[in-house]
């Protein structure tokens, strides 16, 4: 299927691909330099996902431009072009773009897994809030959504704990919808607006600063 789906704005761009094709399908589109850049990886779903980031990018600008990583794990345009914030989950990859802003996305697919472990990253207000009768889909939403914070807000000032430095407001977990969210690791506590969408397969959430 190749693209699933675009969404753009005054201030971002943002692509979905769908991970149908095989690798040497999605090395056809790019530069010979992508080969070499996969080749460490083992796993063939992974050097895929990491091909299917740039090909959805090239798509979106219209031009290759090359990603690099700094030492966080943070991804950044070679050429200084813009900023970008990329994800993947299983058969699918994501990035979001943006000229002059800061951006953050996460993508992950439907898991029960996640109430297992939502002691370590949802606090007491957030646990008041969660939906019971649609619980896993609201705790999925939570973690994208502080998930997408993290890639945002990255650990350059000190560690960033989900659970005591991430804090979301109430919001219901609608098909789609906005969340009011605030860091409390800094002294100015700096307020974000996320956005969220749930598809058949997958939760994404995205955020510009």
């Amino acid at each position: 299927m190749g693209l699933y789906c675009t969404k753009t704005s005054e201030t971002y761009q943002l692509g979905i691909w769908e991970i149908v094709e095989t690798e040497d399908e999605l090395l056809s589109e790019l530069p010979a330099s992508c080969h070499e850049e996969v080749i460490p990886f083992r796993s063939e779903a992974r050097r895929k996902e990491r091909l299917a980031v740039r090909v959805l990018l090239k798509r979106m600008l219209g031009n290759y431009h090359e990603i690099a990583y700094y030492s966080s794990g943070k991804p950044y345009l070679v050429d200084g072009y813009g900023y970008i914030s990329i994800s993947h989950t299983k058969g699918f990859a994501t990035v979001i773009f943006s000229k002059d802003r800061e951006v953050g996305i996460d993508i992950e697919c439907y898991s029960e897994r996640v109430c297992k472990i939502k002691s370590r990253f949802i606090n007491l207000e957030e646990e008041k809030f969660i939906g019971t009768g649609q619980e896993a889909k609201h705790l999925m939403i939570c973690w994208c959504a502080k998930e997408t914070l993290y890639k945002l807000i990255g650990e350059e000032q000190g560690t960033l704990d989900f659970k005591e430095h991430l804090h979301l407001h109430l919001f219901n977990a609608l098909p789609s919808g906005q969340i009011q969210a605030y860091e409390s690791r800094t002294k100015e506590s700096a307020p974000y607006l996320l956005r969220y969408e749930t598809h058949p397969l997958f939760i994404i959430v995205w955020c510009v600063k």
